[in-house]
């Protein structure tokens, strides 16, 4: 029963995990020395065991903060790649091979006048050039055909300009397509 407490007290709380094994056992041991004075060969035993709690305690806590630091680094390489999503000027968004939208940077986001979590799921065309389907001219539909990057110059009325759309494949972790990063520049000035 020893070893719950402080396997769950080392993973939970890694820097007190160690102490605690070695409180712990020290109470073991005076609990063992009170119980059964004299006995040596149990009081050997009983320390034995707790060179093992302390042990156990050690290593769990030292797994543990190696977990915390890779979670830590996974979140700041997320939080990172997510400012830098989002300060890009042009209008980004990853759209899936249904045509759904999976995410979209903050400019795509204001753009249409959403938050960014709000577009997840809808369709592009929906979302975009309030239709029923894809526009004939869509670079993400002929990049679902064929697996190869598009350009095409869009002008929509609803982002209110004229824009160079760009769309590169966009392939999951099996290696298939999954859908498209989709770029779009305002080209409107230049035009």
């Amino acid at each position: 029963l020893f070893y719950i407490p402080i396997i769950l007290t080392a993973f939970f709380y890694p820097r007190r995990g160690g102490i605690f094994a070695a409180v712990l056992s020290a109470a073991y041991l005076l609990m063992e020395a009170t119980v059964r004075p004299g006995n040596n060969v149990e009081f050997l035993s009983a320390a034995a065991r707790c060179i093992v709690f302390v042990v156990i305690a050690v290593i769990v806590s030292y797994l543990s903060e190696r977990v915390l630091a890779r979670e830590t680094e996974v979140t700041r390489a997320k939080e990172e790649w997510e400012r830098t999503f989002d300060a890009v000027p042009d209008l980004i968004a990853l759209i899936g091979r249904e045509h759904r939208v999976i995410r979209v940077n903050k400019a795509m986001a204001d753009s249409l006048g959403v938050s960014p979590e709000q577009a997840v799921g809808m369709k592009c065309y929906e979302i975009v050039h309030h239709s029923s389907a894809p526009p004939l001219n869509c670079p993400h539909a002929m990049l679902l055909k064929d697996g190869k990057e598009h350009a095409e110059e869009v002008h929509e009325d609803n982002l209110g300009g004229d824009f160079l759309v760009t769309t590169s494949p966009l392939y999951g972790v099996d290696g298939g397509l999954m859908g498209s990063v989709h770029v779009a520049r305002d080209i409107t000035k230049r035009k």
